[in-house]
């Protein structure tokens, strides 16, 4: 990526969308997930979601943090009709 000038147009780009000083590409979400979670995770954290993907549980873990599925009931009921079956249990956080 740096060096490139297709970088500097990128980097120019999402500092003027973000308003952010440093840029820091990455070539997957794994990659993000892993910086994301070292900066944010930690012991005596949690994070909710719907349901962990399993790389997303294990950079969440890593971290020391607890990963925590939250998702609605219908979820795991293949037959139902639900509209959409991905969201998160809010009502689980309390």
């Amino acid at each position: 990526y740096a060096g490139s000038p297709s970088f500097f147009r990128f980097e120019n780009k999402m500092k003027e969308l973000t308003g952010f000083t440093h840029i820091l590409p990455t070539h997957q979400g794994r990659a993000s997930e892993r910086i994301l979670f070292e900066l944010l995770g930690g012991n005596d954290k949690c994070v909710p979601n719907n349901t962990h993907f399993d790389t997303t549980r294990a950079n969440v873990e890593h971290s020391g943090a607890k990963a925590v599925d939250l998702p609605i009931e219908v979820a795991s009921n293949p037959q139902s009709t639900y509209p959409f079956k991905g969201n998160m249990d809010t009502k689980k956080l309390e």
